[in-house]
């Protein structure tokens, strides 16, 4: 066969450098999918239980604690976490990005570490049991202002910052992947038509 008047193929690329490509927009996803799941435990959950603290128990008949909003998100912190997240992440299946089935990685890997880091205010308690309260148990009182915080309930505070910084993007993570993976696999079945305008 005579190639003379033949078109030069295209070149697509090495393998090497289309799989550069590919690992950095899989990085780029990742780094979108680990910062939705922080925005979603620090900034969404948050705002979410403290919109169902004020609006829908009254309505649903329940009374409002008078401890206030923060003891209300803190002592419902793994589902004000798990919902959204969830929810957010069965979403993504628009998208079928593979990464948001990984992002729950890191906040695993720095709560593990904070768990393992983790030194108890008394030495009457042992270091795993203290840790496992500090890090998720909800029986601890979260000062309602920062004036109870400064007046004697700084051990509330810290634990609740340590679980809001800490366990609560664990729960989203986890959460998220979750929901990614129902997604991917179409677990949960949306009604005709919704799954073409999410």
């Amino acid at each position: 066969m005579n190639d003379i008047g033949r078109a030069p193929e295209p070149d697509i690329g090495s393998p090497a450098g289309s799989g550069s490509k590919t690992g950095f927009r899989m990085c780029g996803y990742f780094a979108m999918h680990l910062i939705a799941v922080y925005l979603l435990a620090i900034a969404i959950s948050p705002l979410l239980a403290g919109f169902f603290y004020r609006q829908v128990v009254p309505r649903l008949g329940g009374s409002i604690d008078t401890s206030g909003e923060l003891q209300y998100y803190f002592s419902h912190l793994l589902v004000a976490s798990l919902l959204p997240a969830f929810i957010a992440g069965y979403l993504n299946f628009k998208y079928r990005h593979t990464a948001s089935l990984w992002v729950w990685l890191v906040p695993a890997i720095i709560l593990v570490y904070e768990i393992c880091t983790f030194q108890p205010s008394s030495l009457l308690v042992s270091k795993w049991s203290g840790a496992f309260a500090y890090f998720f148990s909800s029986d601890w009182s979260v000062p309602a202002s920062a004036q109870e915080a400064f007046s004697g309930n700084l051990e509330g505070m810290r634990v609740y910052n340590a679980q809001t910084n800490f366990s609560a993007p664990f729960y989203a993570g986890v959460a998220y992947s979750l929901g990614a993976l129902a997604g991917k696999h179409q677990m949960i079945r949306l009604p005709r038509g919704a799954r073409d305008d999410v």
